[in-house]
């Protein structure tokens, strides 16, 4: 149960984000000069994704450290159920 409830709440954040994300470029209407210019070269554009990529990972690695915890191996939570 613990590791559904980890991957329910990344998948919460990760759908809230990308709503904001989606939303903020509908509602300005127009494109970010900033990203842009970074993507407008092929080595901007390789950097800008490795970068996000590596955030990606780096912010998911609790997660997937704990997801592969095996059930045995686990320790029990503050009232010493199983979770």
């Amino acid at each position: 149960a613990r590791q559904q409830l980890s991957a329910v709440a990344v998948a919460i954040w990760g759908a809230k984000l990308a709503g904001f994300l989606f939303y903020r470029v509908c509602s300005t209407g127009r494109r970010d000069a900033r990203l842009e210019k970074t993507l407008s070269s092929p080595s901007g554009a390789f950097g800008f994704w490795s970068i996000s990529f590596l955030w990606g990972a780096l912010v998911s690695l609790p997660h997937t450290i704990a997801a592969a915890v095996p059930v045995a191996a686990r320790p029990a939570l503050l009232g010493g159920g199983a979770v």
